[in-house]
């Protein structure tokens, strides 16, 4: 049911995101698929030390299939946003349900569908 709202704690992935243009802050707190369908929204974050600013983001919610990994994860796109937040705690708002997740052949077709959601967030 959204808006969905998580707070958790931003620790190191993969660094493949960033690589195709979509640097990722992941998340240590995943919520259950029972609580949240797996997929890709728009939302809002916030880094709770600087609460006062919020940023457009893009957050995906599930396997990762371009690691043929089924765990779930929690990972956040925040757009226009450079700055290194390791170890940062953030709020997440998850506002609009775009899609499911899809599983894609390689980096360069994740990038076109990230454009597209992009787009509609």
């Amino acid at each position: 049911m959204l808006p969905f709202k998580l707070i958790g704690k931003v620790i190191p992935g993969e660094k493949v995101g960033r690589t195709i243009g979509f640097p990722t802050a992941n998340l240590d707190q995943v919520p259950n698929e029972s609580d949240l369908k797996p997929g890709v929204y728009a939302g809002t974050c916030s880094i709770i030390q600087d609460n006062k600013k919020k940023f457009k983001c893009l957050v995906y919610f599930g396997p990762r299939y371009i690691f043929d990994k089924k765990m779930n994860s929690f990972e956040v796109f925040i757009y226009d946003f450079s700055q290194k937040i390791y170890n940062e705690t953030i709020n997440v708002t998850l506002l609009k349900y775009l899609r499911a997740p899809r599983k894609t052949k390689n980096l360069a077709e994740l990038k076109t569908q990230l454009e597209k959601d992009k787009a509609q967030g």
